[in-house]
C-alpha cells in the first residue's frame, strides 16, 4: 500500500538520492491536493505508479496474470 525509499529505488531503477527526490515530489503534490501527510518515509504506491507512468494493465498482460 505504501512505498519506501528502497521500493522507489527498485521500481524506478534509481539511486537513493533520486528516490528521495521522487518521494518528496509525490509528498508535496499530495499535500497540495489533499492536505494529507503520510507515514514517515513512505508514499502511496498508487501515487508512485502514477508519477512513474507505469502501465499496470500492460504488465499484467505480458505476465499472463
Amino acid at each position: 500500500q505504501y512505498a519506501t525509499i528502497q521500493d522507489i529505488q527498485k521500481i524506478a531503477g534509481v539511486g537513493k538520492d533520486q528516490a528521495r527526490a521522487i518521494k518528496k515530489e509525490i509528498e508535496l503534490k499530495v499535500l497540495e491536493e489533499t492536505g494529507k501527510v503520510f507515514p514517515n518515509g513512505k508514499v502511496p504506491m498508487d501515487r508512485l505508479v502514477e508519477h512513474l507512468n507505469i502501465n499496470i494493465s500492460y504488465l499484467k498482460k505480458i505476465c499472463n496474470i
